[in-house]
């Protein structure tokens, strides 16, 4: 079987969606201190919001142009 017939049918995840993915999973990392706090990001966190049971809301900095959408 070519390889171009085995890419076909496993249908692998594109690039964006695997960037997207491993974007997320750095953010959980930030978020829960797996990281050096002096040494990474700082996020702002929306205490003024309910998300039901999530204390993880982030203060939006982007502009709506910039968000990713799927």
């Amino acid at each position: 079987m070519l390889y171009t017939d085995r890419l076909q049918r496993l249908k692998p995840p594109t690039l964006k969606c695997r960037r997207l993915r491993g974007d997320m999973m750095e953010v959980f990392k930030i978020t829960h201190n797996m990281y050096d706090p002096d040494v990474s990001l700082k996020f702002e966190y929306n205490v003024g919001c309910s998300t039901r049971g999530n204390k993880y809301k982030f203060n939006s900095t982007q502009k709506a142009s910039s968000k990713v959408v799927l």
